[in-house]
Formats: structure tokens, C-alpha cells, sequence
């Protein structure tokens, strides 16, 4: 049976439903869904600032819908808007575990935004119901998992393992204590070797002579992962899902973006986007920091600290087409 109406209890599918962890696009938090896709309009990024959190234009989505018909709309817009469309409702569901709960309990249902005379988002093309059913389909089906508490999964079995739960604060100090000491290019012993062991039975060293990635790129992002998932994992969870993401995307920096951004949203509720990823890599170029030393032959971060290199000058041809990738992917998505 079709939902063919986002009222009632099917509130929460509509653009104007409330969202209490907010929507992120382009780096900016807004009230509803509503709030960014018409703040997408605009292409100046300053010019959206009312339509934020905290904007003059507050948190009714109806008053964002009013003032974005009256924007100068950024050029090419008519050609993007389902793709910005897309990236928004992907935000709001991922910054919210109960939202993705209920989206899951209408599989199986066709949802159709019928309650509007709107015949491009709604009724006869539905573009924004088959955005939510894409959006329906990427969430992974064993969901509760991400949900349970620590106490609990410990019940389950006597056996150490991966939760992909929030762990303990013992846990969470001594992650960012060991994300400190990387920053600091300290040397420090591996607390989580034998939790490794544990949660993958075929971990292999992010290093692995058979990756394609370049060692900057790949240390970085193990970097990233591991900063980004402190505060709602726990420590075995991080480094093995670390590992294993760097060996399955076999070296394709376009795929390792897209899994790492979705590994993030769906196991760990952090808000990133492969978009997110690519801006802070791209900001370590900038300022040729150097933990971009393309000399490196190790992926050990703190190997690579130690050198006196801080720019890409001697790999422009690796990183020019890993940045051709990822833009295609960014404009697709």
C-alpha cells in the first residue's frame, strides 16, 4: 500500500517535518530540509545565512519556501536541484538515528508525495518520493546493531567483538588521547592490538603494497576516520573498520571517499560527506602541510611526520587525478 500523503505519523518524509539534529549542506546547518534545498539556490555562500540555524529567517520551513521563490537562482540550478534534492534528504536522515528508524518501517511501501499540487516533486513525477525510497534503499538492513548500547552487546556474548556502538568514556578519552599524540607526531604503544585481532580475522596494515592510493592520502583518511568516530565509537570498532575499509575500496580514491562518508553516516551517525572528506584533503594541500609528504614509503603517520617534506610537488600527477575523480563524483552527487 502506497504512502501517498507526509502527514500524520508520515510527517517526518515531508520537507517541511521538523529535524531536530538539523540538515547539513555545503558545510552550513539548517532548520528542515526545506531551509536548504532553497538555500542551495543561491550561490553565494554568505547569501544563505538567513536561511541557517539561528538565521533571521527562523525555523519555519514555510518562510524559507516564501523567501527562496524570490532569490536569483545560482546558474544551471534547474539542471542540479534533484541532486542537491538528494544530498539534503540524504543529511537529514543521517544525522538522525530515530528519522532512520521510521524511514526504514515503510519498506516496501511506495511513497509518493501526494499532497501537494507540486507535479515535479510530487504526484505525477515524485521526484522527492523516489529520493527518499534511494535514500530508504542505501541504509544497511541490519540497523539495530547501530542502535543497542554497550551493556547489551556485552550480554550477548563473553567474546570481545565489533559493536559499532558509542562505548565508554574510558574508551573515548583514550582514542583522543592517541589522536593527540599522532597530531604531535608522539610515539605511543597500540592499546587496540589485540581488540584488532578481534573484530577482523583478516586485518591487513593500511600500508598494504597493494593499494593505489597514495600514503598521504590513505594515512590522512585513517586519521580522519579516527577523529570523526572518538565521540560515538568505541576504540576496537574504529581502528578495525579503519582497516577494512582502506583494503576494500582497492585503492579507488573516488569509492574510498564515497564508503568512508556512508560508513561514517550509517554506523557511526557522524554527518559527513565524501564532499566534507574531500574539502579537508584539500585544505592539507593548500597549506602543504606536511603530513602530505608524497616521499613517504610507509603509511605509518608517525614515521611520516618525521620528514623535513611538506608539499605535493613531487606527485602532481596522482592527485591531479584523484581530484578529477572526486569532482565527478561530487557533481553526480
Amino acid at each position: 500500500m502506497p504512502i501517498n500523503k507526509f502527514r500524520g505519523k508520515f510527517y517526518f518524509l515531508s520537507n517541511f517535518g521538523p529535524c531536530e539534529q538539523g540538515v547539513e549542506f555545503d558545510g552550513d546547518l539548517y532548520p528542515t530540509s526545506e531551509h536548504a534545498y532553497q538555500a542551495a539556490k543561491i550561490e553565494d555562500r554568505d547569501g544563505r545565512d538567513s536561511f541557517t540555524v539561528g538565521g533571521s529567517l527562523g525555523p519555519n520551513p514555510r518562510d524559507a519556501q516564501a523567501k527562496g521563490r524570490t532569490v536569483k537562482k545560482r546558474p544551471g540550478w534547474e539542471k542540479m536541484k534533484v541532486d542537491v534534492m538528494l544530498a539534503v534528504v540524504r543529511s537529514k536522515f543521517a544525522r538522525d538515528a530515530e528519522m532512520r528508524k521510521k524511514l526504514r518501517a515503510t519498506r516496501g511501501q511506495q511513497l509518493v508525495e501526494g499532497h501537494t499540487n507540486d507535479q515535479f516533486w510530487g504526484n505525477k513525477r515524485n521526484h522527492l518520493g523516489h529520493i527518499l525510497m534511494r535514500v530508504r534503499d542505501e541504509l544497511p538492513q541490519e540497523t539495530d546493531q547501530t542502535e543497542v548500547a554497550d551493556e547489551e552487546v556485552a550480554a550477548d556474548s563473553a567474546d570481545p567483538k565489533c559493536t559499532r556502538s558509542k562505548g565508554d568514556e574510558r574508551r573515548r578519552a583514550e582514542f583522543e588521547d592517541e589522536c593527540a599524540a599522532y597530531e604531535q607526531g608522539e610515539p605511543e604503544d597500540s592499546a587496540s592490538s589485540a581488540d584488532e585481532a578481534s573484530c577482523t580475522d583478516d586485518a591487513t596494515d593500511a600500508g598494504s603494497s597493494d593499494s593505489g592510493l597514495t600514503a598521504a592520502f590513505a594515512g590522512w583518511l585513517q586519521h580522519s576516520l579516527a577523529q570523526e568516530m572518538t565521540k560515538t565509537a568505541d576504540l576496537e570498532s574504529a581502528f578495525s573498520t579503519m582497516e577494512v575499509i582502506l583494503k576494500d575500496v582497492e585503492g579507488d580514491p573516488h569509492e574510498t571517499l564515497a564508503d568512508a562518508a556512508k560508513m561514517l553516516r550509517d554506523d557511526f551517525g557522524a554527518p559527513k560527506t565524501a564532499d566534507d572528506l574531500f574539502q579537508n584533503w584539500l585544505a592539507l594541500q593548500r597549506r602543504g602541510d606536511a603530513f602530505l609528504n608524497p616521499e613517504s614509503e610507509t603509511l605509518n603517520p608517525k614515521e611520516r611526520r618525521g620528514s623535513d617534506s611538506g608539499t605535493l610537488e613531487s606527485g602532481p600527477s596522482r592527485f591531479g587525478m584523484f581530484s578529477v575523480v572526486v569532482a565527478v563524483f561530487l557533481y553526480r552527487n
